[in-house]
């Protein structure tokens, strides 16, 4: 065998291995099912990040819930002023008492 046929095996051998990692790779690194793209790479940071990003719309969806439904109530009860001073989506009742989330 020439030194051509033997380089053009080898290389062929090579690509072929080339596109098997390259397969190998993308399984990897495609999401997976019930996973979007963009969260599927993440290292330790990025998973902070998305998660510290998840959390700040979280409190603002609670917010935004908590405050329309207060605003239901006022519109359904006109004649009833309610006291909401002090009234937080974060606090709880405990023996009849407001308290302030830990």
């Amino acid at each position: 065998m020439s030194g051509m046929n033997q380089w053009m095996e080898a290389q062929q051998k090579w690509n072929g291995e080339k596109k098997e990692l390259e397969k190998a790779l993308s399984d990897v690194t495609s999401p997976g099912e019930g996973e979007f793209e963009d969260t599927t790479c993440l290292d330790h940071n990025g998973l902070v990040c998305r998660s510290d990003k998840l959390e700040r719309s979280s409190v603002g969806v609670a917010s935004h819930s908590f405050n329309n439904a207060m605003e239901l109530v006022k519109v359904v009860n006109p004649k009833i002023e309610f006291l909401v001073e002090g009234i937080h989506y974060l606090k709880y009742v405990e023996n009849e008492v407001l308290v302030s989330p830990p």
